[in-house]
């Protein structure tokens, strides 16, 4: 029996529901935010409003630096040059203010800040400058440390955990999740377990995080020699990264975790914007089908490509009952749109001439 959805109203339905994203995504997407959260501001000034003004001014050129700390290589961040106090407000969409403290001549508080991404784009490519915008999938990190013939996961002390703990959760392109190291975390996984990889503990720990993959943080100390690796345990698409470093004599080698962490981090985060490198004004266009099992399945599947900055309109050629014809025009190359689609669990393949969009094979479906 023909499943009811197939029926002629709810396919003239689904057929409306597609051309009104074709309509939307054909006039681009002056929505789509970039969002820098959380930033530490504070002024003095002659009165508490002026002093704001300032707080205010001064954060949003800060939230924008994060923003492109997080998107440009620190090689390609020189070549923009200097910005304003006025473009960079230009390309602001939106803020908030969050643990307002405001005196007589003095304000203080956290911003954040929601940059306009089609302008942001804008200004890099006028500019010449290459940047990335597909996030990794989130992963949650393991600080494991291994000293003195021991190895600690959650076990005291362990300064390179504290180290992570201190820093928090990271949410660049490659997002990290530092564990609470609570009783949970410690049922979870074990530092034995987390060394040899044990699959049911890493899903264990995974599960609680909500995330589909783990890294282990490693440090190994032997005398005053420090090795920091980040290496992914479940697929993640990325390979090892480490640092290595000889603590001074006389000087504990605890001290150089802080700064060897941000720095294991800002390889990893390179190596990732690398490989996912925006270059140059080109725009191309593919064709695919996609494959439907129901309406619920393309609200999800629009949801996924709606949240994919390098997709930067949607044509819909035609609809059937059990699948579509699109047209998506995007910035990178083919390679990098499949990459960005994977991280959203979705698998764009070659079918002859053309392509065919889809779950990945093995992915749940999930709401968005």
């Amino acid at each position: 029996m023909t499943p009811a959805w197939h029926r002629g109203p709810l396919v003239g339905l689904l057929l409306a529901l597609l051309g009104a994203l074709g309509a939307h995504a054909q006039s681009g997407a002056p929505s789509e935010t970039l969002v820098v959260a959380r930033v530490p501001i504070e002024a003095q000034g002659p009165d508490g409003t002026r002093a704001k003004e300032r707080a205010l001014a001064d954060g949003r050129q800060a939230a924008f630096q994060r923003l492109l700390q997080r998107m440009v290589l620190p090689e390609d961040q020189r070549r923009l040059g200097p910005m304003s106090a006025a473009e960079v407000g230009r390309l602001v969409a939106s803020f908030g203010l969050d643990e307002e403290r405001a005196g007589a001549d003095r304000y203080r508080a956290l911003l954040t800040v929601a940059f306009a991404g089609e302008g942001v784009r804008r200004l890099l490519r006028e500019r010449g400058v290459p940047y990335a915008l597909t996030a990794a999938r989130p992963a949650v990190v393991l600080p494991l440390l291994q000293a003195a013939g021991t190895e600690s996961l959650w076990e005291e002390p362990n300064p390179w955990r504290d180290a992570w703990a201190a820093q928090g959760n990271l949410d660049g392109l490659v997002p990290l999740i530092v564990p609470l190291g609570d009783v949970g975390d410690v049922a979870a996984i074990s530092a034995a377990a987390a060394r040899a990889a044990d699959p049911a503990a890493l899903k264990r720990i995974a599960q609680r995080y909500r995330v589909e993959h783990v890294v282990l943080a490693e440090a190994t100390l032997a005398d005053a020699d420090v090795r920091l690796r980040l290496l992914p345990m479940t697929e993640w698409g990325m390979s090892l990264v480490e640092v290595r470093e000889q603590a001074p004599a006389g000087e504990d080698p605890a001290v150089l975790y802080p700064r060897l962490q941000a720095e294991l981090v800002a390889r990893l985060e390179d190596d990732w914007k690398r490989a996912n490198l925006v270059r140059g004004d080109a725009r191309h266009s593919l064709e695919a089908t996609v494959i439907l099992e129901g309406l619920a399945d393309w609200t999800r599947l629009r949801a996924r490509l709606a949240a994919q900055p390098l997709i930067e309109r949607i044509e819909v050629q035609s609809v059937a009952r059990d699948r579509a014809r699109i047209v998506l025009h995007h910035a990178g190359e083919t390679a990098q749109l499949a990459a960005a689609l994977a991280q959203e669990n979705l698998a764009l393949t070659a079918d002859g001439p053309s392509w065919r969009l889809g779950p990945a094979l093995g992915a749940e479906r999930r709401a968005p």
